[in-house]
């Protein structure tokens, strides 16, 4: 049976986390003994995981360089015994760097996703300690071509020895929702019938720009003779900052802050336009969650975006920080037909290049690809992946 133990920084509830629970379900359906070592925060994901069968251990790591973390995370991969190491943000791929020290390559093989487009430390960037973990790295996955293409030009690749694997994530379809349950949360948000639902769903953190939003909005409602609604889904130290700017531009009375949710299905639902505004984004899986759901998308051109949201077919992309251009797209979208032709092709986008099952089987091509490249083949841990390379595994 292939072992496999994810590294993570967090389980809390985001992009990479929730990603990373995806990915072990899959797995767990592919066979595979699943280990997950995370170093703090409020471990969301831990009973879901056990749930799926994963074993889960949390860390205790309390500073940067906590050495006694890092001794407890090299004790705790010990005991796991010669398994594939994937590690996942630069805090846990840093420690598990350190923790690796002395533990043989051919029993702890390292591989590493990258989930953002930015430096390892605003500090130091990603010359030091980001070429530090790659030389140790038997592979590297990019969740994005910007993602890989960010790291091929600050010196990772070279480091590496070879170029990164671009495995975007991917979506289940979401389930179907009663008509009722859509309208019942639309008028919990006191959203009439005849209002167009305007939605964002992001941290409130300087990344989402939803300043830009706020803005954006206050255009919207000054260019149109339509009744508009901005619902904005998400906690962040920003919370208190972009009320008050919303007081401001004197629409408070046309925003919802509904806070977190974790009805992600329904809130995409009861949306007619998904928003997003970020100035940098990975990825981005909400916008897959909008697409799924059959929303039209008015998003940024920047990093990954692009590579999602098909420009002019599934949705609108707009320079970043430019509040006109990001009010006249979503003046665009004022038609229902409009809107549900956009949809329907995002729906169909999401669901055919997307897929989950998409991402757990180039995930698993990607661990044997790694080990049939490598020089493993007469350790212990190259008979869990060895023969398969021939004829990749499905999930059924």
């Amino acid at each position: 049976m292939p072992k496999v133990t994810h590294i993570i920084t967090t389980l809390n509830r985001g992009g990479a986390e929730n990603h990373l629970f995806s990915l072990i379900q899959g797995q767990i359906k592919l066979g595979y003994e699943v280990h997950v070592l995370y170093l703090k925060g409020d471990g969301y994901w831990v009973t879901p995981l056990e749930i799926l069968g994963a074993k889960v251990y949390r860390v205790g790591l309390k500073f940067y360089g906590d050495l006694f973390a890092v001794r407890r995370l090299r004790k705790q991969l010990v005991a796991i015994g010669s398994t594939l190491i994937h590690v996942h943000l630069t805090q846990a791929e840093f420690h598990t760097r350190l923790a690796l020290m002395g533990l043989t390559q051919s029993e702890y093989p390292f591989v590493i996703t990258k989930h953002l487009d930015g430096p390892f430390l605003d500090r130091i960037g990603v010359d030091v300690f980001g070429r530090f973990c790659a030389k140790r790295a038997v592979g590297m996955i990019a969740i994005s071509g910007a993602v890989r293409d960010y790291f091929l030009k600050n010196g990772v690749r070279d480091a590496l020895g070879k170029d990164l694997e671009v495995i975007h994530y991917g979506i289940d379809a979401p389930m179907d929702l009663r008509e009722e349950e859509i309208r019942a949360l639309r008028a919990d948000w006191g959203v009439e019938d005849h209002e167009i639902l305007v939605g964002s769903v992001a941290r409130l953190v300087p990344q989402k720009s939803l300043d830009t939003v706020l803005r954006a909005f206050r255009a919207l409602n000054d260019l149109s003779n339509l009744s508009y609604r901005l619902v904005v889904v998400g906690r962040g130290p920003l919370e208190t900052e972009l009320k008050d700017l919303a007081q401001t531009l004197g629409i408070q009375d046309r925003v919802i802050w509904a806070g977190f949710r974790e009805d992600m299905a329904r809130v995409m639902a009861a949306l007619d336009i998904f928003c997003l505004s970020s100035v940098y984004e990975g990825f981005g899986l909400v916008l897959l969650e909008a697409m799924a759901a059959g929303k039209p998308i008015v998003a940024t051109r920047v990093s990954a975006i692009p590579e999602i949201v098909d420009d002019g077919r599934t949705g609108i992309l707009v320079p970043p920080k430019d509040e006109a251009a990001l009010a006249a797209a979503l003046l665009q979208l004022q038609l229902a037909q409009e809107r549900r032709l956009m949809g329907e092709a995002g729906r169909s986008r999401a669901l055919s290049d997307f897929p989950l099952t998409k991402m757990v089987e180039a995930t698993d091509v990607f661990y044997q690809k790694v080990f049939h490249e490598g020089a493993f083949t007469t350790d212990p841990i190259h008979t869990m992946f060895k023969g398969q390379m021939s004829s990749p595994r499905q999930i059924t």
